[in-house]
């Protein structure tokens, strides 16, 4: 999988946006920039942004986009930091495609692309990806989605003991019962349905 990852990278045409200053998702944690080094806008200078559009294309025509640009990739005798820029642009005009994308290529940019595994969700949230667009400076979220089965996941699971004491008190030695109880939290590995997400973040030229 490590192959796909650096593809989906190299197809990022442009720039964009990483490190964030506060809390950020996991959208946000992995994301990778066209342009190395390009930081995200800090949260509080994004909080009145227009909200950007969000849409979800089929894993099976990511995935078509992809084996694709494999080929091509494969085919060629110079890495594709040696591209052109009439290949490059040739390229970035079939992932738009791939992703539905219906404007112009020439007038789309395609600002980075943030990929990862987990079994926390089974559908991203909107709030995340608007952030991620925002903090980009993009104005388009394009993501997919594909179910990859069963994975261990570790969850904290609370336990509680209890115990049981006994104690004197008074001059004629009265005795007193009673029960304490302490709970703590241990990692309990469980089953969980594991998610890959794959999304886009351009900027459309208006």
């Amino acid at each position: 999988m490590a192959t796909r990852r650096s593809l989906l990278l190299t197809l990022a045409a442009s720039a964009a946006a990483l490190t964030a200053c506060t809390r950020t998702s996991i959208w946000e944690a992995r994301y990778e920039p066209s342009a190395p080094g390009a930081d995200l806008r800090p949260i509080e200078q994004v909080k009145n942004a227009p909200r950007p559009a969000i849409r979800r294309v089929p894993w099976e025509r990511l995935d078509a986009t992809m084996t694709e640009f494999e080929r091509e990739l494969a085919a060629s005798d110079t890495p594709r930091e040696e591209w052109s820029p009439e290949q490059r642009t040739s390229v970035d005009a079939k992932l738009l495609r791939g992703l539905q994308v219906t404007q112009d290529p020439s007038a789309v940019t395609i600002l980075g692309v943030t990929q990862f595994r987990t079994t926390d969700f089974d559908r991203p949230s909107d709030a995340d990806l608007a952030t991620l667009a925002a903090r980009a400076g993009g104005d388009t979220v394009v993501w997919s989605s594909r179910y990859l089965g069963q994975a261990e996941r570790v969850v904290q699971e609370p336990v509680t003991t209890y115990s049981t004491w006994t104690a004197w008190y008074g001059r004629k030695g009265r005795m007193r019962t009673g029960t304490d109880t302490t709970t703590t939290w241990v990692p309990v590995r469980v089953q969980a349905d594991l998610h890959e997400f794959v999304a886009f973040v351009l900027r459309v030229a208006p």
